[in-house]
């Protein structure tokens, strides 16, 4: 199962894998530069699950959140901000070429 996940993500263009040719096999993945894209993405969700899932079984408790890290919530909102510039920029591209 790991191993289809880890071809889909590099079928995807999320991570490269390098083999080396050495008895036991190795392989090293690495992210590329749209998967380092990303990381503030999981980031966010990361929070998301601290915020609403807390220690609790997933699907309990989504409705009464933990106290966040002031610092970790201030991080994932430089994130997020991160994320919406580049968009803008994206957009702006496509709608005024040259």
């Amino acid at each position: 199962m790991l191993v289809k996940q880890l071809r889909e993500m590099e079928h995807d263009g999320i991570i490269t894998r390098t083999v080396y040719a050495v008895v036991p096999a190795k392989a090293e993945y690495s992210l590329t530069q749209s998967g380092e894209k990303l990381i503030p993405v999981l980031k966010i969700l990361g929070i998301w699950s601290i915020i609403y899932l807390g220690s609790d079984v997933v699907g309990e408790g989504l409705s009464e959140p933990v106290e966040v890290d002031p610092a970790k919530l201030r991080q994932l909102l430089e994130d997020l901000d991160g994320i919406l510039k580049d968009v803008d920029k994206k957009l702006k591209r496509k709608g005024n070429p040259g």
